[in-house]
């Protein structure tokens, strides 16, 4: 088997993953078999992509590649291949959703990068929360995972210890946090999630809840009802329904 991706975003040519959609649930797949045997990774193919499908295909890399730093599945290497992705996308999605080509294929790269992380740790809450939000309100996926990710900078840092699910402990994963606030040029949980919606702002995704239609309480709960537990419980901290709400009523 062969993959060649046309965006530089999900990097599915790197994992053993798929999905499909049943009764507008979406199911993840995973087997040994669906990791193609060779991927030609061409930026050329990406090059006339339009900037807002640029944009939601390149936040997703950069999610992917966040969440599997903090994942609880990490390993040394998935850090390596999520950190050398993080670093690029963040040099040069803005410049490829304009249509720079140099930048395209940076991001390319870095795309396929962020692929090969998740393949080893699966994706974490933001992830979870993002499939509802499309299936119910028509948002590509980059841009529904993008919605809340920024708020767990904040949630996987200022934690009861209690609530901690990464069995490597409190310290590991506070360093673990501190060095994607590192990566992304700030000091705090709360600097590195407004980074986060300015990044968004500035490649024209919207990161208010409300302009996409969730404009109620019962649409939350809607959401929040049908989230996928699997990815949950790879979040370093335990989410709870009301941390979920809670990050909803605060998008």
């Amino acid at each position: 088997m062969v993959a060649i991706p046309t965006t530089a975003g999900t990097g599915s040519e790197a994992t053993h993953f798929s999905v499909i959609y049943i009764d507008n649930v979406k199911y993840s797949l995973a087997h040994d078999f669906m990791l193609p045997d060779y991927a030609i990774v061409d930026a050329k193919l990406s090059f006339n992509l339009p900037c807002h499908i640029a944009a939601t295909s390149g936040i997703d890399a950069l999610s992917q590649a966040v969440e599997s730093y903090w994942s609880v599945k990490s390993t040394e290497k998935s850090k390596i291949f999520a950190s050398e992705a993080i670093i690029l996308i963040l040099k040069s999605l803005k410049y490829a959703v304009e249509g720079d080509k140099q930048a395209r294929i940076i991001m390319s790269k870095a795309a396929h990068l962020a692929g090969k992380a998740i393949n080893i740790t699966t994706t974490t809450a933001p992830h979870a929360i993002s499939y509802p939000i499309t299936t119910y309100y028509g948002l590509q996926h980059g841009h529904a995972v993008a919605l809340t990710l920024g708020s767990f900078f904040e949630i996987n840092y200022n934690f009861l210890d209690s609530d901690i699910v990464d069995s490597r402990g409190v310290s590991y994963l506070r360093n673990t946090m501190e060095e994607l606030y590192d990566m992304f040029g700030v000091e705090s949980p709360l600097e590195c999630k407004s980074k986060w919606y300015h990044i968004m702002d500035s490649i024209g995704l919207e990161s208010n809840i409300e302009s996409i239609g969730i404009s109620s309480e019962k649409k939350i709960d809607e959401i929040i009802n049908s989230v996928n537990l699997q990815r949950l419980s790879n979040n370093p901290v335990r989410v709870s329904k009301d941390t979920l709400k809670e990050v909803l009523l605060r998008t």
